[in-house]
């Protein structure tokens, strides 16, 4: 019965800890993703003149070349569906540094320090940030609004 009680105590212990490895295992997997969408993005914009991709489909079908599988990097491992690109009229060249090119769908990743709400948002400067909610529901109104001079367009 003592030992039932000690075991059911570690599960306890456990459980949560296991649970937030989980959350921060996806919330990397999604950045590491991002960052090579964004690479794809740049190595696109160096062979067209500074010009970023006009869809998400142009980006996915430079990158038809390489293994299948491979393409489980356009999904956010959240299982919230493929991530939005915005980058389509841009250049690389006179896009302001903030411009944004693209985010994932709104998923339940967690801000590491305060387990906020986040989001993975990738920018023109090749850098991927986490967004905490709800600036990044205001960073995708603004995008809808004409902020980054381009349409949202979800990938197919």
């Amino acid at each position: 019965d003592a030992m039932k009680r000690l075991l059911l105590a570690c599960c306890a212990l456990l459980l949560p800890a296991l649970g937030c490895a989980h959350c921060t295992s996806t919330r990397v997997q999604c950045g590491t993703n991002e960052h090579q969408i964004v690479t794809m993005i740049f190595d696109y914009a160096q062979k067209n003149g500074g010009d970023l991709p006009p869809s998400f489909q142009a980006i996915k079908a430079s990158f038809a070349s390489t293994s299948s599988s491979m393409l489980k990097i356009f999904h956010c491992p959240e299982g919230a569906g493929d991530y939005v690109y915005v980058g389509a009229g841009l250049n690389l060249k006179t896009a302001p540094k903030s411009a944004i090119l693209l985010y994932e769908p709104p998923t339940n990743h967690k801000e590491r320090n305060t387990g906020q709400p986040a989001m993975n948002v990738g920018y023109i400067d090749g850098s991927v940030r986490q967004v905490v909610q709800p600036q990044a529901d205001v960073s995708i109104a603004e995008l809808t609004g004409g902020h980054n001079q381009t349409r949202v367009e979800k990938s197919e």
